[in-house]
């Protein structure tokens, strides 16, 4: 995949009428959230509470001021704390060219890259989310004859 700026995924909704739909839109069902084990005990997947900080910051971004809490602001201060250490985590070591005529650090973004499969991230969790949509119905129904 090669890097590529994107007339999606605006910080302003002046862009994009569809601003809120565009960045739900990169969740898939359930959140980013898989149930395991017998007692289908909830865990997030990193990618998405990733994606989630972005989403977060994007909307601090646009919040006036005077209008955020301080609950906001502490929320903030997590996200951008945690995608550092994931970048660090990550420690992505791809090379990127550097643009001299736009100043000594500018570098060329578009890059190309090998990145992991995503996509079947998403299929699976969406399956899984299924699954367990399914099981809750069952549970349910379980509860409600039992309670008779």
């Amino acid at each position: 995949m090669t890097p590529e700026d994107s007339t999606h995924y605006h910080l302003s909704p002046h862009h994009s009428p569809s601003l809120s739909s565009e960045w739900s839109s990169i969740f898939p069902k359930g959140g980013g959230f898989i149930h395991l084990g017998p007692s289908h005990r909830p865990f997030g997947l990193s990618m998405f509470h990733q994606m989630h900080c972005i989403v977060a910051l994007q909307q601090a971004i646009e919040q006036p001021d005077e209008v955020k809490r301080e609950n906001e602001w502490e929320h903030s201060m997590h996200c951008l704390n945690y995608l550092r250490e994931m970048i660090l985590c990550d420690a992505n070591p791809a090379l990127e060219r550097s643009i001299p005529e736009f100043g000594q650090k500018a570098i060329d973004s578009r890059t190309e890259r090998v990145c992991k499969d995503w996509e079947t991230v998403y299929r699976e969790l969406e399956e899984k989310h299924h699954k367990y949509q399914e099981w809750l119905k069952g549970a349910t129904s379980s509860r409600t004859h039992l309670e008779f």
